[in-house]
């Protein structure tokens, strides 16, 4: 081998390494581009992929799918008073509390500022209300207030579906409107 050769072998193995650490970092930076930077939960725009995939997985297999809105009550008024950070620490609060309720499959994403979506693939009405029913209470029992004594809770709206002729997101909302006009609430909509 001559001095040619060593150095192209060397050039090509430098390339090698510098082409790995790109791919490392494409792939990273496609991880964290579907993560919401605050929270951790997965941003809306995956959430609007994830959820074509699961009706379709839905309407092929026959089972349902659950969608859960959640908006939180007075989080204004919460992050007026006491400031962004506490409201921060209130929405990443939220967010593990929604992680420790949702399954290995389902799928919890932010939707924006003080709303989160949850998707529960194969999930029954009777499922979709008493998952909504138990972050809810465990957020009530969190006891967060603002600065002038209002507590804050969730309300929730819930569409579980097997055909899908609606928008289901567009259904849940609905369901939240409901919801929201009482606070502390969840409504829901079956779609048989």
């Amino acid at each position: 081998m001559n001095v040619f050769e060593i150095g192209l072998i060397g050039a090509l193995g430098f390339q090698s390494v510098v082409l790995g650490f790109l791919f490392y970092k494409l792939n990273l930076y496609r991880h964290e581009n579907k993560r919401d930077g605050l929270t951790g939960l997965f941003n809306k725009e995956h959430l609007h992929k994830v959820l074509a995939r699961e009706q379709r997985n839905a309407e092929r297999t026959g089972y349902p799918l659950s969608v859960l809105m959640i908006d939180i009550d007075h989080f204004k008024q919460f992050n007026d008073s006491l400031g962004h950070l506490e409201g921060d620490r209130l929405l990443k609060t939220i967010s593990r509390i929604l992680k420790k309720h949702v399954r290995d499959f389902d799928f919890a994403a932010r939707f924006g500022g003080d709303e989160f979506v949850l998707l529960l693939p194969g999930a029954s009405k009777e499922h979709a209300l008493k998952t909504g029913n138990r972050i809810r209470e465990e957020v009530y029992h969190s006891k967060f207030y603002t600065k002038c004594g209002k507590q804050v809770t969730l309300s929730l709206g819930a569409v579980t579906a097997k055909k899908f002729d609606e928008s289901l997101l567009g259904k849940a909302d609905e369901a939240l409107y409901v919801s929201k006009q009482t606070k502390n609430k969840l409504s829901h909509i079956f779609i048989a």
